[in-house]
């Protein structure tokens, strides 16, 4: 079974790959799995030319860089226990590659950017490699990190929802009453 003829002619070359983008809350520097673009949002903002032209000019983000791991794991899955009232999402997993120790240096404790990276809120967004991050990409999972392993070249950062944080705090106040 294949396509038809005119569908593959037009279509051929015009696929669009998935693109994952990980944000840390306070850090200008996002991670992605492709090269991401931005398009110039000035003067009327209006299309010009051809499609996804903004006055016929697309360029490179420099603050999204290809960093993310093919070894992260994206599952997002839902727990609900009626009896208790409660759900909670599972935890992902982000593997960044760290390309001249750049992750390294952002998770430092000591003179890094961020004081403390646990705890520290993060989002991860979707769309598609040939479109135009934000504006085409949606969020997909709130959270914060709380875990961090760093091997050879590789960080890798555990991220949990925040009804996590909210559960803990809950549980801490029963136990103190008990």
């Amino acid at each position: 079974m294949g396509y038809p003829t005119n569908f593959t002619a037009t279509n051929y070359g015009h696929a669009k790959s998935p693109n994952v983008i990980f944000e840390i809350i306070g850090v200008p520097t996002k991670y992605s799995f492709q090269p991401t673009t931005a398009q110039i949002t000035y003067g009327d903002g209006h299309f010009y030319g051809a499609a996804g032209l903004v006055y016929g000019q697309t360029w490179s983000t420099a603050t999204v860089k290809p960093y993310l791991s093919d070894q992260s794991s994206f599952t997002i899955s839902q727990k609900i226990e009626p009896e208790q009232g409660r759900g909670n999402t599972a935890d992902m997993t982000v593997v960044l590659v760290d390309k001249n120790q750049e992750i390294s240096a952002l998770i430092a404790s000591q003179g890094g950017v961020l004081s403390e990276i646990l705890g520290k809120e993060c989002r991860v967004w979707l769309g598609y490699g040939q479109e135009n991050f934000p504006n085409d990409y949606f969020i997909v999972f709130q959270g914060y990190i709380t875990n961090v392993v760093t091997q050879a070249g590789m960080v890798r950062l555990t991220l949990s929802d925040a009804t996590k944080k909210k559960r803990q705090g809950a549980d801490r106040k029963s136990t103190r009453l008990n």
